[in-house]
């Protein structure tokens, strides 16, 4: 017997050692120093955005290949020589061919009542997430969304009375990936997922905060766009040497 699992969902989740912590922290400070020095201020929330959240992907240039799709590969947060190592390893975990790539960063910081909806990545390949400031017990968690969900009916008796627990992830309505600060989770850009907005309920330390005082949820996202030789994109095993 094989077992052949087809259609699969996943996602693939790193701790970055100290000194890639540290750089990505590094990097994003000068970033925002520099906004800060050119009196630019919090960049407008993008157009179609039904969220609150502080982000910089409106500032990014489209240049893309695809005339359809909104969605950035400029790298003003210059971590790309960072994420490139942890890219080209998820590639090679997952079977896919390692070729050239684009990578398009950009930052996302919530405020205490922030949240961001449901929403994916299409247009792009491989997307991540990297969570340079991250409490579970007081910020919005992280979900993915099934992407299946007729199989949630063939468990309903059970998922209407929200008994999950033994359930197989595909009969779950969401999937909440448990991480921390300093991990990085890499995703089929295809995969929907939304920030929630955190609940005093169920974080109670949130009480503990003002909006001025509480501590921002800091992300930096990014999408990869694969690309054939014949299209120059940069060579990635060039690039990958300086990691």
């Amino acid at each position: 017997m094989t077992y052949c699992p087809i259609f699969e969902p996943f996602y693939l989740k790193y701790t970055l050692p100290e000194n890639h912590q540290q750089a990505m922290i590094d990097k994003l400070n000068v970033y925002c120093d520099n906004k800060l020095a050119n009196e630019e201020g919090i960049p407008p929330r993008p157009n179609g955005w039904a969220c609150e959240v502080e982000t910089s992907f409106a500032e990014q240039n489209v240049g893309r290949r695809s005339l359809a799709s909104t969605h950035p590969h400029s790298d003003d947060l210059k971590v790309n020589e960072i994420l490139q190592h942890y890219i080209f390893h998820s590639m090679q975990e997952i079977g896919w061919p390692v070729s050239n790539y684009t990578i398009g960063t950009w930052y996302n910081s919530y405020g205490k009542d922030h949240y961001q909806e449901t929403h994916s990545h299409i247009g792009s390949e491989l997307s991540g997430v990297y969570f340079l400031s991250y409490d579970r017990e007081i910020h919005g968690a992280f979900r993915f969304i099934n992407p299946f969900e007729d199989m949630l009916y063939m468990a309903y008796p059970k998922v209407a009375e929200n008994e999950h627990e033994g359930l197989p992830s595909f009969f779950k309505a969401e999937e909440e990936p448990i991480v921390n600060s300093g991990d990085l989770v890499l995703f089929p850009s295809w995969m929907k997922h939304r920030v929630l907005r955190p609940f005093p309920p169920e974080q109670p330390k949130m009480e503990m905060f003002t909006d001025e005082t509480y501590p921002k949820r800091i992300t930096i996202s990014f999408n990869v766009n694969l690309f054939d030789w014949f299209e120059q994109a940069p060579s990635t095993i060039r690039n990958i040497a300086n990691v």
